[in-house]
């Protein structure tokens, strides 16, 4: 049979030259840095002779494109996002904003997500539930975690910015004198992700370390810690925590996550220890419990890396995203199937 081409614009790395089911991508790649309006426009014009848009985590690009395919409503290109970041309206600004948004968001064809639970997505922005396509999530920085020695330092490490209720961690460890390890971003980036963490807020016993981003520092941390907790703010309508807990259960330790989107629905039974996001009582409880708990511990940790193996790093994302590629790519064109081997 044969190969027919899938023309991409896309800013998802592994697509150049992907094939499958009988077809082949040819990508247009997205620029990865930030790029004016005049930019976003000339790169739409390039999608009328173009099968799919596919956007990995850029919001504010995401709706330009979104705006245009509004106004050139003949344009066929279908418009994809994944890990599209979206807040729940708390303020005036926020609401208005979202009626706006949710005008925009009708030109997307799909949605791809790391969580299977989109309710808050389909409530706020009346999102159809259908147009949500779940896709693995990768263990990242994987070569530099299979290459990293694992030690019980003694301390609790938390980490990462999305979301971040680093109050509720501050008041769940302040009177037990547990030792924790936070290591995180500069607020100016913190902010950027629905975060903040005020350093006066945090005991003694907390260690504040800051960092540039790079992933390193992030994984020596991590892997000198007993165990690793994640507390994620409560109302949350994305998932949030996702690259930092599948790192952690990679390096084989012991995790700590709140419920939300990406976590309770997705993470098998015994996993993780899962705890209501905003309740500082439990919080205390379950992280008093289990840091002098070793055989329970090692039991999470266990089925943790088991799950994150299942992942096989970037493969199964890269797999995920190609087949939803190929198989609608058919469906649309009306292609004959594949024959089985």
């Amino acid at each position: 049979m044969a190969t027919t081409e899938i023309r991409i614009i896309s800013n998802i790395i592994g697509l150049e030259g992907a094939s499958g089911k009988g077809l082949k991508v040819k990508l247009i790649p997205y620029p990865k840095e930030e790029i004016g309006v005049f930019s976003i426009f000339r790169l739409f014009l390039k999608s009328f002779s173009c099968d799919y848009i596919i956007l990995n985590f850029n919001s504010f690009d995401f709706f330009v494109l979104a705006f245009f395919k509004l106004i050139f409503f003949f344009n066929r290109c279908r418009l994809v996002t994944l890990d599209l970041f979206l807040i729940q309206p708390e303020n005036f600004k926020e609401r208005f904003s979202r009626l706006i948004k949710i005008l925009l968001l009708k030109k997307a064809y799909r949605f791809l997500v790391y969580s299977r639970n989109n309710e808050g997505y389909e409530i706020h922005y009346r999102i159809p539930g259908e147009k949500f396509v779940y896709v693995p999530y990768k263990v990242n920085a994987l070569n530099l975690i299979q290459r990293t020695a694992t030690t019980d330092g003694g301390y609790i490490f938390c980490g990462g910015k999305s979301r971040r209720d680093f109050n509720a961690l501050f008041d769940a460890v302040r009177d037990n004198r547990l030792p924790v390890k936070v290591v995180t971003v500069d607020n100016r980036e913190l902010q950027r992700h629905g975060s903040f963490l005020d350093e006066k807020a945090a005991p003694n016993n907390v260690e504040i370390v800051r960092h540039d981003g790079t992933v390193e520092k992030f994984v020596e941390v991590m892997a000198g810690a007993r165990m690793v907790v994640i507390p994620i703010k409560k109302d949350i309508i994305t998932q949030a925590g996702i690259a930092v807990y599948l790192m952690a259960m990679a390096l084989k330790k012991c995790v700590m996550i709140s419920s939300g989107p990406g976590v309770d629905d997705v993470l098998p039974d015994g996993a993780a220890l899962i705890v209501p996001p905003g309740d500082v009582t439990e919080l205390r409880r379950a992280l008093e419990r289990l840091y002098h708990d070793a055989a329970e511990r090692e039991r999470i940790a266990v089925a943790g890396y088991n799950y994150a193996a299942s992942l096989k790093g970037i493969i199964s994302m890269q797999d995920a995203i190609e087949n939803f590629i190929y198989d609608d790519f058919i469906a649309w064109k009306n292609l004959p199937l594949p024959e089985k081997i």
